[in-house]
Protein backbone atom coordinates (compact mmCIF):
# COMPACT_ATOMS: atom_id res chain seq x y z
CA UNK A 1 0.00 0.00 0.00
CA UNK A 2 1.68 3.12 -1.24
CA UNK A 3 0.87 6.56 1.75
CA UNK A 4 -0.21 9.85 -0.17
CA UNK A 5 2.18 12.45 0.62
CA UNK A 6 1.61 15.16 3.57
CA UNK A 7 2.58 18.48 3.12
CA UNK A 8 2.19 21.08 5.47
CA UNK A 9 0.64 18.52 8.15
CA UNK A 10 2.15 17.40 11.20
CA UNK A 11 1.68 13.89 12.48
CA UNK A 12 0.64 14.81 15.43
CA UNK A 13 -2.63 16.62 14.60
CA UNK A 14 -3.84 14.37 11.78
CA UNK A 15 -3.00 11.80 14.81
CA UNK A 16 -5.27 13.68 17.15
CA UNK A 17 -7.87 14.14 14.86
CA UNK A 18 -7.98 10.63 13.69
CA UNK A 19 -8.66 9.10 17.05
CA UNK A 20 -11.36 11.84 17.39
CA UNK A 21 -13.13 11.11 14.53
CA UNK A 22 -12.16 8.02 12.51
CA UNK A 23 -14.19 5.68 14.86
CA UNK A 24 -17.19 7.23 15.37
CA UNK A 25 -17.82 6.96 12.02
CA UNK A 26 -18.08 3.47 12.61
CA UNK A 27 -21.78 4.43 13.81
CA UNK A 28 -23.14 6.16 10.68
CA UNK A 29 -24.03 3.53 7.97
CA UNK A 30 -23.62 6.07 5.34
CA UNK A 31 -20.28 6.05 5.39
CA UNK A 32 -19.32 2.39 6.19
CA UNK A 33 -21.40 1.99 2.82
CA UNK A 34 -19.69 4.61 1.05
CA UNK A 35 -16.03 3.15 2.21
CA UNK A 36 -16.58 -0.87 1.85
CA UNK A 37 -19.25 -0.65 -1.25
CA UNK A 38 -20.77 -3.31 1.19
CA UNK A 39 -23.63 -3.95 4.06
CA UNK A 40 -22.78 -1.67 6.95
CA UNK A 41 -24.08 -3.85 9.47
CA UNK A 42 -21.40 -7.19 8.19
CA UNK A 43 -18.28 -4.86 7.18
CA UNK A 44 -17.28 -2.12 10.46
CA UNK A 45 -14.68 -4.54 10.80
CA UNK A 46 -13.38 -4.05 7.09
CA UNK A 47 -13.93 -0.19 7.81
CA UNK A 48 -12.11 -0.71 11.27
CA UNK A 49 -9.16 -2.57 9.54
CA UNK A 50 -9.19 0.28 6.76
CA UNK A 51 -9.17 2.96 9.23
CA UNK A 52 -6.25 1.37 11.46
CA UNK A 53 -4.09 0.31 7.95
CA UNK A 54 -4.14 4.41 7.21
CA UNK A 55 -3.04 5.42 10.57
CA UNK A 56 -0.49 2.84 10.14
CA UNK A 57 1.00 4.16 6.92
CA UNK A 58 1.04 8.02 8.22
CA UNK A 59 3.17 6.83 11.17
CA UNK A 60 5.35 5.83 8.73
CA UNK A 61 5.61 9.04 6.71
CA UNK A 62 8.16 11.02 7.90
CA UNK A 63 7.11 14.83 8.81
CA UNK A 64 9.40 16.33 5.94
CA UNK A 65 8.90 20.00 8.25
CA UNK A 66 10.26 17.75 11.18
CA UNK A 67 13.68 16.35 8.93
CA UNK A 68 14.42 14.22 11.73
CA UNK A 69 13.03 10.75 12.92
CA UNK A 70 12.65 9.20 16.35
CA UNK A 71 10.03 11.86 17.08
CA UNK A 72 7.25 11.37 19.48
CA UNK A 73 4.30 13.61 19.64
CA UNK A 74 2.49 15.15 22.31
CA UNK A 75 0.65 18.16 23.02
CA UNK A 76 1.85 21.11 25.49
CA UNK A 77 -0.54 21.64 28.52
CA UNK A 78 1.69 24.58 29.77
CA UNK A 79 5.22 26.08 29.82
CA UNK A 80 6.09 26.22 33.99
CA UNK A 81 9.65 28.09 33.02
CA UNK A 82 11.77 29.19 30.03
CA UNK A 83 13.40 25.44 30.00
CA UNK A 84 10.22 23.08 31.57
CA UNK A 85 7.09 22.13 29.70
CA UNK A 86 3.84 19.96 30.61
CA UNK A 87 2.15 18.29 28.72
CA UNK A 88 -1.55 16.99 28.43
CA UNK A 89 -0.50 13.63 29.86
CA UNK A 90 1.12 15.13 33.23
CA UNK A 91 4.32 14.21 31.84
CA UNK A 92 7.33 17.71 32.19
CA UNK A 93 9.59 17.74 30.24
CA UNK A 94 13.20 19.46 30.85
CA UNK A 95 14.35 20.90 27.53
CA UNK A 96 17.95 19.49 27.20
CA UNK A 97 21.07 21.13 26.77
CA UNK A 98 19.88 24.60 27.79
CA UNK A 99 18.89 26.52 31.06
CA UNK A 100 17.28 29.64 31.72
CA UNK A 101 17.24 31.75 34.68
CA UNK A 102 15.05 31.04 37.27
CA UNK A 103 11.44 32.43 37.02
CA UNK A 104 9.20 29.36 38.75
CA UNK A 105 10.64 28.39 42.11
CA UNK A 106 8.13 29.93 45.24
CA UNK A 107 11.23 30.03 46.98
CA UNK A 108 14.34 31.89 45.06
CA UNK A 109 14.37 35.12 43.68
CA UNK A 110 12.84 35.73 39.96
CA UNK A 111 16.01 36.35 37.98
CA UNK A 112 17.17 38.50 35.06
CA UNK A 113 15.39 37.59 31.77
CA UNK A 114 13.63 34.76 33.26
CA UNK A 115 10.38 35.79 33.02
CA UNK A 116 10.96 36.98 29.63
CA UNK A 117 12.40 33.12 28.62
CA UNK A 118 9.14 31.69 30.28
CA UNK A 119 6.94 34.00 27.79
CA UNK A 120 9.28 33.26 24.62
CA UNK A 121 8.68 29.93 25.47
CA UNK A 122 4.71 30.29 26.20
CA UNK A 123 4.05 32.54 23.12
CA UNK A 124 6.21 29.75 21.08
CA UNK A 125 4.64 26.27 22.57
CA UNK A 126 1.33 27.09 24.73
CA UNK A 127 -1.02 23.92 23.91
CA UNK A 128 0.89 23.37 20.54
CA UNK A 129 1.49 19.32 19.71
CA UNK A 130 5.49 19.33 19.18
CA UNK A 131 8.03 16.89 18.33
CA UNK A 132 9.92 15.19 20.96
CA UNK A 133 13.31 13.18 20.37
CA UNK A 134 15.99 11.89 22.86
CA UNK A 135 19.53 12.39 22.29
CA UNK A 136 21.70 9.90 20.89
CA UNK A 137 23.15 8.77 24.07
CA UNK A 138 20.84 6.89 25.18
CA UNK A 139 21.34 7.26 28.61
CA UNK A 140 20.12 10.70 28.80
CA UNK A 141 16.68 10.11 29.27
CA UNK A 142 15.46 11.39 33.55
CA UNK A 143 16.65 14.36 35.50
CA UNK A 144 16.81 13.73 39.26
CA UNK A 145 12.84 15.42 39.36
CA UNK A 146 11.57 12.62 36.98
CA UNK A 147 11.42 14.72 33.89
CA UNK A 148 12.06 13.75 30.49
CA UNK A 149 15.26 15.51 29.30
CA UNK A 150 14.46 16.32 25.19
CA UNK A 151 15.05 18.40 21.81
CA UNK A 152 11.89 20.03 21.25
CA UNK A 153 10.58 20.72 17.54
CA UNK A 154 7.91 22.97 16.52
CA UNK A 155 7.75 22.80 12.44
CA UNK A 156 11.23 23.67 11.44
CA UNK A 157 12.18 25.23 14.81
CA UNK A 158 14.77 23.46 16.77
CA UNK A 159 13.43 25.12 20.16
CA UNK A 160 16.44 24.49 22.37
CA UNK A 161 18.50 25.63 19.83
CA UNK A 162 16.54 29.11 19.69
CA UNK A 163 16.17 29.66 22.92
CA UNK A 164 20.25 29.73 23.00
CA UNK A 165 20.50 31.79 19.89
CA UNK A 166 18.07 34.82 20.89
CA UNK A 167 20.12 34.72 24.20
CA UNK A 168 16.75 33.67 26.26
CA UNK A 169 19.31 30.83 28.06
CA UNK A 170 22.80 29.70 28.62
CA UNK A 171 24.16 26.24 27.36
CA UNK A 172 23.88 23.12 29.95
CA UNK A 173 27.85 22.27 30.22
CA UNK A 174 27.53 19.90 33.15
CA UNK A 175 27.12 16.75 30.99
CA UNK A 176 27.89 16.55 27.04
CA UNK A 177 25.23 16.11 24.82
CA UNK A 178 24.66 15.67 21.36
CA UNK A 179 24.70 19.36 20.09
CA UNK A 180 27.04 21.38 22.83
CA UNK A 181 29.66 22.57 20.03
CA UNK A 182 26.61 24.27 17.82
CA UNK A 183 25.06 25.65 21.48
CA UNK A 184 28.54 26.69 22.27
CA UNK A 185 28.93 28.39 19.36
CA UNK A 186 25.36 30.07 19.18
CA UNK A 187 25.84 31.40 22.70
CA UNK A 188 28.95 32.60 21.89
CA UNK A 189 27.70 34.97 18.81
CA UNK A 190 24.65 36.22 21.33
CA UNK A 191 27.19 37.32 23.78
CA UNK A 192 28.98 38.85 21.18
CA UNK A 193 26.24 41.07 19.74
CA UNK A 194 24.81 41.95 23.00
CA UNK A 195 21.67 39.23 22.65
CA UNK A 196 18.77 39.15 25.19
CA UNK A 197 19.80 38.53 28.62
CA UNK A 198 23.93 39.15 27.25
CA UNK A 199 22.63 42.97 26.80
CA UNK A 200 24.83 43.90 29.58
CA UNK A 201 23.59 47.91 29.18
CA UNK A 202 20.11 47.04 29.61
CA UNK A 203 21.66 45.31 32.86
CA UNK A 204 23.05 47.35 34.72
CA UNK A 205 19.91 49.92 33.87
CA UNK A 206 17.37 47.26 35.21
CA UNK A 207 20.09 46.89 38.50
CA UNK A 208 19.58 50.86 38.76
CA UNK A 209 16.36 50.85 38.63
CA UNK A 210 15.79 48.14 41.48
CA UNK A 211 17.97 49.73 43.32
CA UNK A 212 16.01 52.78 43.71
CA UNK A 213 11.79 50.87 43.86
CA UNK A 214 13.84 49.63 47.08
CA UNK A 215 14.37 52.77 48.38
CA UNK A 216 10.89 53.24 47.61
CA UNK A 217 9.15 50.41 49.24
CA UNK A 218 11.52 51.02 52.47
CA UNK A 219 9.86 54.77 52.93
CA UNK A 220 6.63 53.25 53.30
CA UNK A 221 6.58 53.83 57.15
CA UNK A 222 7.67 57.95 56.95
CA UNK A 223 4.92 58.33 53.94
CA UNK A 224 2.53 57.01 56.30
CA UNK A 225 1.50 53.87 54.50
CA UNK A 226 1.61 50.13 55.78
CA UNK A 227 4.83 48.49 54.52
CA UNK A 228 4.20 44.90 53.22
CA UNK A 229 6.18 43.27 55.90
CA UNK A 230 4.37 44.74 58.92
CA UNK A 231 1.22 43.79 57.36
CA UNK A 232 0.90 41.21 59.94
CA UNK A 233 0.25 43.50 62.61
CA UNK A 234 -2.81 45.00 60.80
CA UNK A 235 -5.54 41.88 60.86
CA UNK A 236 -8.78 42.46 60.04
CA UNK A 237 -8.14 46.74 59.76
CA UNK A 238 -8.61 48.33 56.28
CA UNK A 239 -5.25 49.90 55.65
CA UNK A 240 -3.32 51.33 52.45
CA UNK A 241 -0.30 49.11 51.88
CA UNK A 242 2.75 49.42 49.76
CA UNK A 243 4.81 46.63 48.27
CA UNK A 244 7.73 45.54 45.67
CA UNK A 245 5.86 42.78 44.06
CA UNK A 246 8.48 40.14 43.44
CA UNK A 247 6.39 37.37 42.71
CA UNK A 248 3.25 36.75 40.38
CA UNK A 249 1.12 33.63 39.87
CA UNK A 250 -1.48 32.96 37.67
CA UNK A 251 -3.36 30.26 38.94
CA UNK A 252 -6.47 30.15 36.29
CA UNK A 253 -9.20 31.79 39.03
CA UNK A 254 -6.40 33.78 40.51
CA UNK A 255 -3.55 35.77 40.29
CA UNK A 256 -0.98 36.15 43.24
CA UNK A 257 0.97 39.20 43.82
CA UNK A 258 3.46 38.33 46.48
CA UNK A 259 5.84 40.96 48.08
CA UNK A 260 8.73 38.64 48.66
CA UNK A 261 10.85 35.61 46.83
CA UNK A 262 9.98 33.35 49.23
CA UNK A 263 6.24 33.63 49.21
CA UNK A 264 6.09 30.66 52.33
CA UNK A 265 8.22 33.87 54.65
CA UNK A 266 5.89 34.92 57.55
CA UNK A 267 7.10 38.18 55.83
CA UNK A 268 5.42 37.82 52.91
CA UNK A 269 2.19 40.04 52.18
CA UNK A 270 -0.23 38.92 49.50
CA UNK A 271 -2.47 40.75 47.01
CA UNK A 272 -5.09 38.35 45.62
CA UNK A 273 -7.15 39.02 42.50
CA UNK A 274 -10.01 37.14 42.01
CA UNK A 275 -11.50 37.12 38.46
CA UNK A 276 -14.03 37.72 37.05
CA UNK A 277 -16.55 35.53 35.31
CA UNK A 278 -15.77 32.54 32.84
CA UNK A 279 -14.87 35.26 29.95
CA UNK A 280 -12.71 36.75 31.72
CA UNK A 281 -11.25 33.72 32.79
CA UNK A 282 -10.28 32.32 29.71
CA UNK A 283 -8.11 35.22 29.28
CA UNK A 284 -5.80 34.41 31.69
CA UNK A 285 -4.60 37.81 31.61
CA UNK A 286 -1.90 36.44 29.36
CA UNK A 287 2.02 38.21 30.00
CA UNK A 288 0.66 39.48 33.79
CA UNK A 289 3.79 38.34 35.42
CA UNK A 290 5.75 39.98 32.76
CA UNK A 291 4.04 43.24 33.38
CA UNK A 292 3.96 43.14 37.45
CA UNK A 293 6.92 41.70 38.45
CA UNK A 294 9.43 44.62 39.99
CA UNK A 295 6.87 46.76 40.57
CA UNK A 296 6.38 49.34 43.64
CA UNK A 297 2.26 49.04 43.88
CA UNK A 298 -0.21 49.84 46.92
CA UNK A 299 -3.86 49.04 47.70
CA UNK A 300 -6.21 49.43 50.37
CA UNK A 301 -8.49 47.02 51.81
CA UNK A 302 -9.00 45.06 54.84
CA UNK A 303 -5.84 42.84 55.77
CA UNK A 304 -6.50 39.24 56.77
CA UNK A 305 -4.69 36.20 58.09
CA UNK A 306 -3.85 32.86 55.90
CA UNK A 307 -1.39 30.59 57.38
CA UNK A 308 0.56 32.97 59.00
CA UNK A 309 0.73 35.21 56.22
CA UNK A 310 -1.57 38.78 55.30
CA UNK A 311 -3.29 38.89 52.69
CA UNK A 312 -5.86 41.19 50.55
CA UNK A 313 -8.03 40.52 48.31
CA UNK A 314 -9.28 42.56 45.30
CA UNK A 315 -11.22 42.18 42.30
CA UNK A 316 -9.73 44.03 40.12
CA UNK A 317 -6.32 45.08 38.37
CA UNK A 318 -7.35 48.60 38.54
CA UNK A 319 -7.44 48.64 42.63
CA UNK A 320 -3.62 47.53 42.83
CA UNK A 321 -1.87 51.04 42.09
CA UNK A 322 1.57 51.17 39.88
CA UNK A 323 4.01 53.44 41.59
CA UNK A 324 7.01 52.77 39.62
CA UNK A 325 7.56 50.47 36.40
CA UNK A 326 10.47 49.15 35.41
CA UNK A 327 13.50 51.79 34.93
Amino acid sequence: MRCPALVGISFGQIWIQYKEQAFRSLRRPDVVKEITGLNPARNKVVLCLTLTALALCLTLVPHRAYGERGCRYEQVRRVIDGDTIELVNGRRVRLLGIDTPESADPRRPVQWFGLQAKFYLKKLLDKKVVCLRRDRDRTINLDRYNRLLRYVYLDKTFVNREIIREGYGFVFTRYPFQYMDDFRRLQKEAIRTGTGLWNTERYRQWLAGYSKRLALASRCRSDGIVCSWDALKYIGKRKRVRLLIRKVHDAGERIYFNSEDDIYSPLNFTVVLIKGDSREKDKGYDGVELLYWGRIAEVTGYIREKRGRAEMEIGDLKELTIITGHE
